[in-house]
């Protein structure tokens, strides 16, 4: 999709307390789809052009430079950039968890040619993994079956030796 990710903080440099992440999108980025999250909370400050999120059912909200938004546990969220400018924003995530290397995982995979045009892992255990890893979750489809069929092929892709750390886009880097 185009979007650049860095670290301003890394969830070792604060013992797991939260993440902190500057992402670039460029114009027209469609973002993730409508998903939450039972283990983190996130928040979101623009620091150049606009961001445009849904927060809960059908509450849009456009923030601009130097405006901030908060996703809480369990609340519906996506973001995007609906302007022919690109949007700079800075994401915070508490506690850290495996955000950070969700993050590294599906950015190393876009750049190596294995995802589609939403950033979404081609290989169907790739995308189980990459699924785990976030601990994001889709609206639309019940949890209990979302976790049941990432479930079951996460464990598939295990027994043929995937790496479900990714670990050769999340190893840390000296």
């Amino acid at each position: 999709m185009g979007t650049r990710h860095t670290f301003l903080v890394t969830g070792e440099e604060t013992g797991g307390e939260y993440v902190r992440v500057k992402a670039e999108l460029p114009p027209r980025a469609p973002g993730p789809p409508l998903h939450f999250h039972l283990a983190y909370t996130e928040s979101f400050e623009v620091v150049e052009g606009r961001l445009d999120l849904e927060l809960g059912k059908k509450n849009h909200v456009v923030l601009t430079r130097g405006q901030s938004a908060f996703a809480p546990l369990k609340v519906p969220h996506r973001f995007w950039n609906a302007t022919d400018e690109p949007t700079v924003f800075e994401a915070e995530v508490r506690p850290a968890g495996t955000f950070e290397e969700s993050i590294r995982a599906t950015d190393g995979l876009a750049s190596d040619g294995k995802t589609n045009h939403k950033g979404v892992p081609k290989n169907l255990l790739q995308l189980a993994l990459a699924y785990e890893l976030s601990q994001s979750y889709l609206v639309g489809l019940p949890l209990f079956l979302q976790r049941r069929l990432f479930g079951m092929l996460a464990k598939i892709a295990r027994r043929r030796g995937y790496d479900p750390e990714f670990s050769a886009y999340t190893r840390t880097r000296t």
